[in-house]
């Protein structure tokens, strides 16, 4: 089968350590980064289910997106970090992503 003569290329949804195996066994592995909707908690995932393709979110949707779409960016203004953010240590880093300890 032509499926098996090919090299292996493996998309990873949930548990690391599996994409880590794959690629130390010489294949290639992309790990996704997911998590159950919801945190979990299977009611609030129906409920949320609900609302795809609901007319009241598809208008609102095509409402924002049409502002963001009409928007132009300013330039406000630009400073030393440390005189505009409050509470910035002097050996702090900025980053754009979730919060670090």
């Amino acid at each position: 089968m032509k499926l098996f003569s090919q090299d292996l290329s493996v998309l990873n949804v949930g548990i690391a350590s599996f994409g880590e195996a794959i690629r130390r066994a010489g294949s290639q592995a992309t790990d996704i980064d997911w998590s159950p909707p919801a945190g979990g908690n299977a009611a609030v995932g129906r409920d949320l289910a609900k609302l795809v393709n609901h007319p009241h979110v598809e208008a609102a949707n095509r409402k924002a997106h049409g502002a963001y779409l009409a928007s132009q960016p300013v330039l406000e203004g630009i400073g030393i970090a440390r005189s505009a953010i409050p509470n910035m240590g002097r050996r702090m880093i900025l980053h754009a992503g979730p919060p670090i300890a």
